[in-house]
């Protein structure tokens, strides 16, 4: 069903009428800026072929169908359709949950979940488990679910079934008619389906005809052109102007260089120095400056060291008594001196010890004669605790208890019994006994305890101390506390009566050693005139000043020298540096001014700082200019190629200019006759198998194939109905065989008469089938791929060039296949580009295989491939035109982007490109760089003789990675003996192994690419040959294998070293290992060690085995080839050509 004209009237969001009008077949592409309505077209198609509530809608719409041209029309949520003016039945038009495979937008492409994705996933997954839902049939309500209560409708089923029966009989007599029917119906299909098969191959001849055409009109035109045309790209005449603005502002700012270095070197003279003292002289003289300040600071330092020394020895000296600092002291030696003050400090060290120790002892208490001794208050409380020990003995509990019961028993008994029997008498007198005997210990005034307390209290007053003031308990034991506490006061007393005593004994010794020092040093200070008994203090002092006197008379003699010493200094250093600023240009009036010398270097190195930057000035001025002179010999010579370049004499602007106008002539012939050679080399490839027709197109047999091509389309119009007819037909045949209607009619009379007594044997039966099916339906699973998923697999792996394959996952989720990688990506991980081109294929076969019975839909896409490249934009766009050309079905295309237009092989100006924006008024010119077509960015093609190693180089082929999967290989290395075939494939889009057995399985493109099973046995060699290269060989140790989060080491602190370890290593493992284990890495532990080794052999890093050799190789990759292939040595050549790969080693 193709759209002829849509006439939006009123839409939600749409506020003035638009109308499209004489819709083309094929590819239409509608563009416009945004905010155009383009999104709104698809709105009013889905609001015309899916009714739904949505009020305010008016929209109207002519189609073509197989049945004739037909009319929707809706108004409000009514959608009317007419044929020819008179109401018609709406056509059967797919379901309108498979709208979303025609009405492709970027907002559902690119959405995170989808619920069309999650019903196709589940349509082929009923599809791989034999067309049906194993879970529902089990479920309730399914065939194989187990209801309660089995039996009760036996009787009604006896009676179904035996109206069934009679049913059946009827349908077996018709079967006869349909097989014949069927017959038929088949040659007609068969008749049909050549003639479309036939159409496509004649529709491309027709093309290339047009093309040959096109072509030869094109290259008329571009005779008449003057010679170099080729060589004009149109921008010539700014591109003058440029250079000669640039030629002259290159002279410009070369007499401005020759200026400034004219004006710098005239600043170099000003500064009067003939050569510029470098830093180090400079730095020099700084460091002679700051040793002349040192050595003067250390002169006037030692001058007020000395003035200090001079002024001490003066006061020292007065001290003393002496008229001058220098007068003579009485003659002590140093040792006499020393040994007296020495005594004397000793002695004055003894009389503060006298003082402090009498002070010390007459604080003491003496001792009190009159208080009673510590022995006596001992006594006096061992008396006192003896009385306490013989306490008489407490009656216990038990005895109190038992006596009392006793007394009031036998009492209670004896009054009860009075006047009774004797016998009864005499033991209640007995128990009173017991109990008096019970308390008598306690009642005995005899007891030996108080003989005890007699003879302490007795011992204690032989004391002669006061007693308690009551002899019982609690008085014996107040005094006993108070004795105690006296006591205690005695032990205090005798205590310091002994310190006092000691500090007696101490003072004593010490008045006797100060007595002896004291005549010792009488005769040591009688020459001074001093006497120790009764002036030590005084002669100490006398000793210490002299000595002070001494010590600061030396102070100021070596002050005095040290200062004399520096000024010498300071005068060399001075008369030095001042010849060496004369020798400099800067000469000194006064060279022992240390201001005048700081100022004068200053001076020196600020000329020197000017003359060197006018040097730099003056030298930067110079390479300006000889650049500015280069820069202005480079525009002339630029612009004498440009006239040369264009075939014109130097200067030649009229000749230029006159050429530059008939320029976008040229070019557009040109751009057509590229588009026509295009189009043949697209024909040829196309039509590589139909001979003839190729013949007759090149021949230029355009209205004969015309013809052609128009009858075969009245014939392949009827195919669809006569393949529905015959599916129709085989269906109904194919039923009644599998079904057996009348058999099954008569077994199930039988059954349903038994049933009663097979209820339980018919739920065994359906748990039995739910078993078997889930075993049929993995089996159908393993071996039978929906039809839906082999459309949609093809298309992505067209639309990808073969870079990726469409699977069902295990969970029943679509996911694809990395050709060149080997692995399978779920939608969320792939590219949003790579994403949206999967779901195009996919929606677009869903949408496809629910159309059987029903009129096709035109296809929409919204802004669909708008993340897309250009080189798989072209893919999906040479797709779906094929797509388009074989369903006879309109794919419309909406975009913001004119080049777009471009990349669909349209121009403007053609019947298939709707400019949006101009039927609404809203027209916005493109600027011509956005209508230009794509760039060509198909590889080179091999040159005739080029070498192999050469045409590789073009290619940038990269080297074999042998631990990359297989897939990842460049099939340079198994076609370079055909670099046609290899230029072939690549074109095709298959540059890597895993993209070239993807285009290999589809049928079109093996054809393209010469014999394609010698390809898939040479990637099978390529296979084993690397699987067999990994034998012996751990995978690389790197940087990135090491940081991996689950590597052992990917958090120590030794991890840097272990990287620089496994670097020097060459990425071997064992040789990283054992370098660890000999202590590369210092303090890593031996456990990290082991754990790093258990790491490197789970995943593969070590290999234990031998490697494999060349021979081997060579050997194991021969063995995976049929038995069949006889060419040995050719497949030895291509492991050469592995063996040679640039990264392999060994």
């Amino acid at each position: 069903m193709r759209l002829r004209r849509l006439a939006i009237q009123r839409l939600p969001g749409i506020t003035e009428p638009f109308e499209l009008r004489g819709l083309e077949d094929g590819i239409l592409v509608v563009h416009g800026p945004n905010a155009t309505g383009k999104s709104s077209v698809v709105r009013a198609f889905r609001h015309l072929v899916a009714p739904d509530t949505t009020p305010g809608v008016h929209v109207e719409a002519d189609f073509d169908t197989a049945a004739g041209p037909l009319t929707a029309r809706r108004l409000g949520t009514h959608v009317e359709w007419e044929r020819a003016g008179q109401p018609a039945e709406p056509p059967r038009l797919p379901e309108a949950h498979r709208l979303p495979g025609y009405l492709l937008g970027v907002e559902e492409l690119t959405a995170a979940d989808s619920h069309t994705e999650a019903t196709i996933q589940a349509e082929v997954g009923r599809q791989l488990a034999g067309g049906y839902d194993p879970t529902a049939l089990i479920r309730q309500g399914g065939p194989f679910y187990i209801k309660q209560n089995e039996g009760r409708e036996e009787k009604k089923q006896l009676q179904e079934a035996e109206q069934k029966l009679r049913e059946a009989q009827q349908t077996q007599a018709g079967l006869a008619h349909k097989e014949r029917e069927l017959e038929q119906a088949r040659a007609d299909h068969a008749e049909a389906d050549r003639a479309r098969r036939r159409l496509a191959p004649v529709q491309r001849a027709v093309e290339l005809a047009e093309a040959v055409a096109e072509r030869e009109a094109a290259r008329a035109e571009l005779a008449g052109f003057p010679e170099g045309m080729d060589r004009l790209h149109g921008h010539e005449t700014e591109q003058l102007r440029q250079l000669r603005d640039e030629r002259d502002a290159a002279a410009r700012r070369l007499q401005e260089a020759r200026r400034n270095a004219e004006e710098a070197e005239a600043r170099q003279s000003a500064t009067g120095l003939a050569a510029a003292a470098d830093e180090t002289t400079l730095a020099d003289l700084g460091r002679r400056l700051h040793d002349l300040g040192e050595d003067l600071r250390r002169a006037r330092e030692a001058r007020e060291r000395e003035a200090e020394a001079r002024g001490r020895a003066t006061g020292h000296a007065r001290v003393l008594g002496l008229e001058a600092p220098t007068e003579t002291l009485p003659e002590l030696d140093p040792t006499t001196v020393a040994e007296a003050e020495a005594d004397l400090a000793r002695l004055a060290a003894l009389e503060a010890d006298i003082a402090a120790g009498r002070r010390l002892r007459d604080r003491l208490p003496a001792a009190d004669n009159e208080q009673p001794d510590r022995d006596t208050l001992a006594a006096a409380i061992a008396d006192l605790d003896a009385w306490l020990a013989a306490h008489p003995p407490r009656l216990r509990r038990w005895q109190a208890a038992t006596a009392a019961a006793l007394l009031v028993a036998g009492t209670a008994t004896l009054t009860l019994l009075a006047g009774l029997h004797p016998v009864a008498l005499a033991g209640a007198v007995a128990i009173i006994a017991a109990g008096g005997y019970a308390l008598w210990p306690a009642l005995d005034p005899r007891q030996p305890e108080a003989a005890a307390r007699e003879r302490a209290r007795e011992a204690f007053q032989r004391r002669g101390l006061n007693g308690p003031t009551t002899w019982d308990r609690p008085g014996v034991q107040d005094r006993r506390q108070a004795l105690e506490e006296a006591r205690r006061r005695a032990e205090e007393a005798t205590a310091a009566a002994g310190e006092r005593r000691a500090r007696a004994e101490e003072v004593a010794q010490w008045e006797e050693e100060a007595r002896g020092l004291t005549e010792a040093l009488a005769p040591r200070l009688a020459p001074a005139g001093l006497d120790p008994q009764h002036a030590p203090r005084a002669a100490g002092r006398w000793l210490q000043e002299a000595a002070n006197l001494t010590r600061a008379r030396a102070e100021a003699e070596g002050a005095a020298a040290e200062a004399r010493t520096a000024e010498d200094e300071a005068s060399e250093k001075a008369a030095t540096i001042a010849r060496l600023l004369t020798d400099l240009g800067q000469p000194v009036a006064d060279d022992r001014d240390l201001d005048t010398l700081r100022t004068a270097v200053e001076q020196l190195r600020s000329r020197a700082e000017a003359f060197r930057a006018a040097e730099r000035d003056a030298a930067e001025a110079r390479r300006d200019a000889e650049r500015e002179a280069e820069q202005q010999q480079h525009q002339e010579l630029a612009i004498q190629a440009l006239f040369e370049q264009a075939g014109l004499a130097a200067d030649d602007d009229a000749a230029l200019e006159q050429r530059l106008e008939r320029l976008p002539g040229w070019q557009a012939a040109r751009e057509r006759a590229a588009r026509a050679e295009t189009l043949i080399h697209q024909g040829r490839a196309h039509l590589s198998r139909e001979e003839e027709l190729l013949r007759r197109a090149e021949e230029g047999e355009r209205d004969a194939l015309t013809e052609e091509y128009r009858a075969l389309e009245a014939r392949a119009e009827a195919a669809d109905d006569h393949l529905t007819h015959v599916h129709n037909l085989e269906n109904e045949l194919a039923r009644a065989r599998e079904e057996r209607p009348l058999e099954a009619a008569e077994a199930e009379v039988q059954a349903a008469r038994d049933r009663r007594d097979e209820v339980r044997d018919d739920v065994l039966e359906r748990r039995a089938a739910a078993w078997l099916l889930e075993d049929v339906a993995r089996e159908h699973r393993a071996e039978h791929r929906p039809a839906l998923l082999e459309r949609a697999d093809g298309w992505l792996a067209d639309f990808s060039r073969g870079a990726f394959r469409l699977e069902l996952a295990e969970d029943g989720t679509l996911e694809a296949v990395d050709t060149a990688a080997g692995e399978r990506r779920a939608l969320a991980e792939l590219s949003t580009g790579t994403r949206m081109q999967l779901l195009i294929a996919v929606r677009a076969a869903w949408a496809l295989a629910g159309e059987e019975g029903r009129e096709p839909l035109p296809v929409f896409l919204d802004e669909a491939l708008t993340t897309t490249d250009p080189e798989r934009f072209q893919a999906v766009a040479d797709s779906l035109r094929t797509l388009a050309a074989e369903t006879d079905r309109q794919v419309f295309y909406l975009t913001a982007q004119p080049a777009d237009i471009g990349r669909w092989g349209l121009e403007p100006q053609d019947p298939h490109v709707i400019d949006l924006a101009a039927i609404r008024g809203r027209a916005i010119a493109a600027p011509p760089e956005a209508l230009a077509a794509p760039v060509d960015r198909r590889p080179p093609a091999p040159e005739a003789g080029e070498e192999a190693a050469d045409y590789a180089h073009r290619l940038g082929v990269p080297p074999i990675d042998p631990w990359a999967d297989a897939g990842a290989l460049h099939p340079f290395y198994l076609l370079r003996d055909d670099l046609e075939t290899l230029h072939r494939a690549i074109t095709l889009g298959g540059d890597r192994l895993g993209r070239l057995e993807a285009l290999l399985e589809r049928p079109g493109t093996a054809r393209l690419l010469g014999d394609p099973e010698t390809l898939r046995t040479r990637i099978r060699f390529a296979r084993a040959w690397l699987a067999e290269w990994r034998v012996g060989r751990g995978r690389p140790v790197s940087r990135e294998v090491l940081e991996d989060p689950t590597s052992p080491v990917a958090r120590s602190k030794k991890l840097p070293e272990i990287i620089a370890a496994a670097e020097t290593a060459g990425g071997d493992a064992d040789r990283l290992l054992e370098a660890l284990r000999n202590g590369a890495v210092k303090g890593l532990r031996r456990n990290l060690m082991d754990e790093l080794a258990d790491y490197l052999d789970e995943h593969g890093y070590r290999d234990e085995r031998p490697a494999s050799t060349r021979e081997g190789r060579l050997a194991a990759a021969l063995a995976v080839l049929p038995e069949e292939t006889e060419d040995a040595d050719a497949f030895a050549t291509l492991a050469g050509w592995l063996e040679a790969g640039p990264s392999l080693s060994g």
